[in-house]
């Protein structure tokens, strides 16, 4: 769905660019952070600049904990191909609930459970605003904790509150109902 979503409008025409640079997808990273950047398109100066804050389905944990994927990475890439500048920053906090995430979302540094850190929401954007679009991918951890889906939705409402001065567009996911059996 994501592809059909960020196809450009037939009237659309993308800048003119290095082919080569559309598909190519530039990753920085520091050891032992949460913290993804990655940029792809015609570098013109005017970017498209998204933030995907949220748990572990953000930062692309896999192989428990040996790599991850960031989904942010994908995004960039496809917006790249599809004719954009495209800046995407991706801080996901692995093992942490939306609870947790919204009460550390002033703090400068803030640890994930698998020793990596990264800012907290509102620091972050206090330090990197503005962003054009925030997507937040929350709450999935916070079932383990037997939370209700009405809490788990209070718990990501908050973390939407902690951006809301920020004046950027918002989009939030979580799971729709919680572990059966």
């Amino acid at each position: 769905w994501l592809k059909l979503l960020l196809k450009p409008r037939e009237s659309f025409v993308p800048p003119a660019m290095d082919p080569q640079s559309v598909s190519r997808v530039h990753v920085q990273h520091e050891d032992r952070t949460c913290l993804f950047q990655f940029s792809a398109g015609a570098n013109t100066g005017k970017s498209l600049r998204i933030l995907c804050f949220g748990d572990s389905l953000t930062a692309g944990f896999n192989k428990y904990g040996a790599s991850f994927d960031p989904y942010g990475r994908e995004l960039c890439q496809q917006l790249g191909e599809a004719g954009f500048d495209v800046e995407v920053t991706s801080i996901g906090f692995t093992g942490r609930t939306a609870k947790a995430m919204g009460e550390g979302a002033d703090q400068k540094v803030y640890q994930c459970t698998c020793g990596f850190s990264g800012p907290g929401l509102r620091h972050h954007l206090r330090e990197s605003a503005p962003y054009d679009l925030v997507l937040i991918m929350a709450g999935t951890n916070d079932f383990a904790y037997f939370m209700s889906a009405e809490q788990i939705a209070a718990n990501v409402g908050r973390l939407h509150e902690a951006h809301c001065s920020f004046r950027c567009w918002r989009m939030s996911r979580t799971t729709t109902s919680g572990p059966t059996g």
